[in-house]
């Protein structure tokens, strides 16, 4: 998966394990290695409400901002501790 992630002037590195979604250029969606709709994603991360886990989303700078703000939102209301966006800066 090639993904172009946006350019930023400030950012802190990610240093926790946790789980990793990818928004391709073309707006597919992926959790891990495995691509995914949106409904799947939300059932994984519902059943993951009693966990204390991280995200981070790789977003292509070329994907819709709609979905990406879709899969913060869903996972904000499952409960995830911690939510980062990769940056390339």
């Amino acid at each position: 998966m090639s993904v172009f992630l946006p350019r930023v002037i400030s950012s802190e590195p990610v240093t926790e394990q946790g789980f990793i979604i990818t928004i391709l250029r073309d707006n597919t969606v992926y959790l891990g290695k495995r691509q995914v709709t949106i409904d799947e994603l939300r059932d994984f991360f519902h059943f993951q409400q009693k966990k204390r886990y991280q995200v981070l989303i790789k977003a292509d700078q070329a994907a819709n901002v709609g979905i990406l703000v879709g899969v913060w939102d869903l996972l904000r209301e499952s409960g995830a501790f911690k939510v980062s966006i990769a940056t390339n800066g």
